[in-house]
């Protein structure tokens, strides 16, 4: 579930970082200046600029490998389907007891 994740963080956490570099190249002589220049405030901002571009479509299909999820259901379909069940499974449970 994480690995898409983290990847999508990375790239876009890279993406940005890319970006300050090249927008800075008219200041700075090199590489090596600019990334002397980087604090961790910088890396922070940036880390959650990354956060930022995630959309819910993202996140969905992270957790589809461990929560499957039919998106042509209802939320409300989806809520009823599981009180459902959940009320099957009480009544199996209480056939199962014995008196």
């Amino acid at each position: 579930m994480d690995q898409g994740v983290i990847e999508k963080m990375k790239r876009s956490y890279r993406k940005q970082l890319l970006r300050r570099l090249l927008l800075a190249e008219k200041e700075e002589e090199n590489v090596i200046q600019f990334v002397k220049k980087v604090n961790l405030k910088d890396c922070i901002y940036m880390l959650a600029g990354a956060w930022e571009s995630f959309t819910e479509t993202n996140l969905k299909r992270a957790w589809r490998k461990l929560w499957p999820y039919d998106e042509g259901k209802d939320d409300n379909e989806e809520k009823e389907a599981d009180i459902d069940g959940a009320v099957n499974e009480i009544r199996d449970i209480c056939s199962t007891l014995p008196g």
